[in-house]
């Protein structure tokens, strides 16, 4: 059994689990997208449906392991892939294309929670065609080294354009952002980011 930190009034977890939480928070960490309180709060919800048998920590309990593991992990440098992601997202929102970020942890779930942004800006009065997003789970395995690939997903909303007309304009504005992409134009087919380096970093704004 390891304790979460040197307080003797912390409960203990297992080695196994606490060595599962520190890839947790790595992953987190190396995303960028969450700060420290965040990823602390998804530490709970992690350990709550993947170790569900494993002694309850007080809140805070993960916070000097989750201070050390951002210093040690979280990116300083430039952003400059990742600039040029979220150009190309920034410029395909503007065409009405909703391009998200971590839109879920599945394609599924990803394609819902587009959509749904999708609607409330139609709703609003924006001129919406189609949505693009890459899972959580695309993610890890980049960061995770599983793939060299960050792949996309993406769809129409109406008849006209087309998804194959949606995916050639994303290709298009993830090329002109400097970003080397594969597809072979068919539409049940993802789009691919290759020899993506991540290095995003969390900007405190």
């Amino acid at each position: 059994m390891s304790r979460i930190d040197d307080d003797s009034k912390r409960k203990t977890i297992s080695d196994e689990c606490l060595q599962d939480v520190k890839k947790f928070i790595i992953l987190d960490v190396r995303a960028g997208f969450l700060n420290e309180q965040q990823i602390e709060e998804d530490i709970e919800y992690y350990l709550q449906y993947t170790w569900p048998y494993e002694p309850e920590v007080e809140k805070g309990a993960f916070q000097k392991l989750v201070h050390e593991l951002y210093e040690q992990y979280a990116n300083k440098g430039d952003s400059v892939y990742y600039k040029k992601l979220e150009q190309a997202f920034e410029r395909l929102n503007r065409m009405g294309i909703v391009a998200e970020h971590l839109a879920g942890e599945s394609m599924d779930e990803g394609f819902y929670n587009a959509t749904e942004i999708a609607k409330e800006r139609y709703e609003e009065g924006e001129d919406i065609i189609g949505v693009c997003f890459y899972t959580n789970r695309s993610l890890i395995y980049l960061l995770e080294g599983i793939t060299p690939v960050l792949y996309l997903s993406y769809g129409n909303c109406f008849k006209e354009p087309t998804a194959m007309e949606i995916g050639w304009m994303i290709v298009r504005e993830l090329q002109q952002a400097g970003l080397e992409v594969k597809w072979n134009g068919q539409p049940e087919k993802k789009i691919g980011i290759y020899n993506l380096v991540w290095d995003k970093k969390y900007e405190k704004k």
